[in-house]
C-alpha cells in the first residue's frame, strides 16, 4: 500500500487533481448487491480489515447518495489503525437523510456533499447546519454531475487520493468517463445472483456509451477466503 500512496502523491503533484482508486466486491457471479439493490455480506472477515487498511491510505472515500440511503454507511476505518478518509457524497438533488451516520454529530470526520444548482437552497443550507461541507457544481445536460468538475474541486481541496467504492452508478460512472487509475477488485467464494457492478442502461444512454476496457493486473493475494485483485485499466479507444 505504500507504494500506492506514493504513486498517489506524484499524480496529484502532476495533474492537480486526486488519484482515483475503484474498490468493491463481488460475487463468483459478478453481484455487488441484491437483486433489488439491497446490501449482502459479500467479503469475508479478514478482506474486510484490508478494506479499511486501503481506506486509511486515502484523502477522501466516495460512495453515491443510493449507497448512502441503501447502506447508511459510515466509511471509517474503524478495523485498521489511521485515520478515516474523508467521506465525499455525489448527490445531484441533495436526498441526504439528516439522519446519516456520516452526519452524525460524534463524526469527526465531516462530509463532502457535492450537489447541482437544481437542488434546493433550502436543503442546502439545513445540511451545511449539520456541518457537511455542501458544494454546488453547475449540472451537466443530462442533470448530472460531471466527473471532471467534482476532481478538479477535490483537488482545490487538497485530497490527493480519492478512494471510490460504489454503488454501481457512480463506478459506472467512473469507468464510462475513463477517470479510474488503478482498481482493487475483491472476488468472494459466494454466488449471490443479484446485481453486478456496471449498469448496462447507464453505459448505454452515456455521452461516450459502452469502451471495453482491459485490467492490466499487478498484484494477486488472497485475504481469507477471498481473491483480491490489483491493476491498473488499459482502456480500448
Amino acid at each position: 500500500m505504500e507504494a500506492l500512496c506514493q504513486r498517489a502523491e506524484a499524480y496529484y503533484n502532476r495533474e492537480g487533481i486526486p488519484f482515483v482508486t475503484v474498490t468493491y466486491a463481488q460475487s463468483l457471479d459478478g453481484s455487488i448487491a441484491g437483486l433489488n439493490g439491497e446490501p449482502v455480506a459479500i467479503s469475508c472477515d479478514e478482506s474486510l480489515v484490508y478494506t479499511h487498511a486501503l481506506r486509511a491510505c486515502h484523502d477522501g472515500i466516495m460512495v453515491g447518495i443510493e449507497t448512502v440511503l441503501s447502506d447508511n454507511p459510515s466509511l471509517s476505518t474503524r478495523l485498521v489503525a489511521g485515520s478515516s478518509p474523508r467521506p465525499i457524497v455525489l448527490d445531484s438533488m441533495l436526498r441526504m437523510p439528516h439522519n446519516a451516520k456520516l452526519l452524525a454529530a460524534d463524526n469527526p470526520v465531516r462530509p463532502v456533499i457535492f450537489t447541482t444548482d437544481n437542488s434546493a437552497p433550502a436543503q442546502q443550507e439545513a445540511l451545511r447546519a449539520k456541518k457537511a461541507c455542501v458544494k454546488v457544481l453547475q449540472a451537466n445536460a443530462q442533470g448530472w454531475l460531471a466527473l471532471d468538475d467534482v476532481l478538479q474541486a477535490l483537488g482545490e481541496m487538497g485530497i490527493k487520493s480519492l478512494m471510490v467504492e460504489g454503488g454501481g452508478k457512480v463506478i459506472t460512472s467512473f469507468i464510462q468517463s475513463q477517470a479510474v487509475d488503478h482498481l482493487i477488485v475483491t472476488l468472494s467464494m459466494k454466488m449471490i445472483g443479484g446485481r453486478t457492478v456496471l449498469n448496462p442502461q447507464q453505459m448505454h444512454n452515456g455521452l461516450r456509451g459502452a469502451l471495453p476496457m482491459e485490467l492490466s493486473l499487478s498484484e494477486v493475494h488472497w485475504e481469507g477466503n477471498d481473491i483480491i485483485l490489483h491493476g491498473d485499466p488499459v482502456w480500448e479507444m
